[in-house]
């Protein structure tokens, strides 16, 4: 959750697209959610993981898709992996048809499904000419906050803060460069990379909060779809998606008035 010092922003706050989100899950996708936890915690022993895949900035696409399943833990990474290569192709989606034995091991396996649909030119802020300010403005805040949290640091992560906020620093320095050119500059790169993580996190995050909602001690991790944008354009900080993940859990939770462990999160 955001707060204010003065006039000054120095945490980050969810951003407006999430409350649509959230408003239509709730209608009913959030019951059904719930009743497949409840359904597979105990079987999990509390132990989850998500998997996502999406569909972004293609021009030969009508929208933009954003999916997400969430599995229970029942076989163990390695062996669902393992299964699933041995029965399934490697690329499913270019798959016309399948065998009966392939429906029947898909049919039985746990999971729960969201898919996001959003417009082809979607934008964090509600003007695209602002997207640079916009995300400059949001990696300020986002540096603010990790200086806060390292400074009242109560569950053991300073060490780990100090070194996102150095990562943090970095990339508000790239999106401050030739802001004239900033979709065609090297920024540019780097505010498209952004607001996709933005994006992605967020609906992430309000999916975990709402799997820590129902199982407080839950440990959970996230494969996300190898591509570019989970590769950040600066090689020295690839992997920050994951932190900035972590991060906007604990503010979906804070938002809720429920605390939040960082080490339940398996990045």
């Amino acid at each position: 959750m955001s707060k204010r010092e003065g006039s000054q922003v120095v945490g980050l706050a969810k951003p407006y697209f999430i409350k649509a989100f959230d408003d239509t899950f709730s209608k009913s996708a959030e019951q059904e959610m719930t009743a497949f936890i409840s359904q597979c915690d105990s079987l999990s022993e509390s132990k989850w993981y998500f998997a996502s895949d999406y569909c972004l900035d293609n021009p030969d696409k009508k929208h933009s898709v954003i999916a997400f399943s969430l599995f229970p833990h029942l076989l163990g990474f390695d062996k669902f992996n393992a299964l699933m290569e041995a029965n399934i192709p490697q690329d499913f989606k270019e798959t016309l048809s399948m065998s009966e034995a392939q429906a029947k091991l898909l049919a039985s396996i746990p999971a729960f499904h969201v898919a996001v649909v959003l417009p082809k030119d979607f934008a964090i802020s509600d003007d695209p000419a602002k997207e640079h300010s916009t995300m400059v403005a949001i990696l300020e805040a986002y540096v603010r906050m990790l200086n806060e949290w390292i400074s009242a640091d109560d569950v053991g992560m300073a060490d780990a803060y100090q070194k996102r906020e150095k990562l943090m620093g970095r990339l508000l320095k790239n999106m401050k460069s030739r802001p004239d050119k900033a979709w065609t500059s090297a920024s540019g790169k780097h505010i498209v990379a952004m607001r996709n993580a933005i994006i992605i996190t967020n609906l992430f995050a309000s999916l975990a909060q709402r799997l820590l909602r129902q199982s407080p001690n839950a440990l959970f991790g996230w494969l996300p779809d190898r591509d570019a944008i989970m590769q950040w354009p600066d090689a020295k900080v690839k992997g920050v998606v994951h932190d900035i993940a972590s991060d906007y859990i604990h503010i979906h939770c804070q938002d809720e008035g429920r605390t939040y462990d960082p080490r339940h999160y398996v990045a």
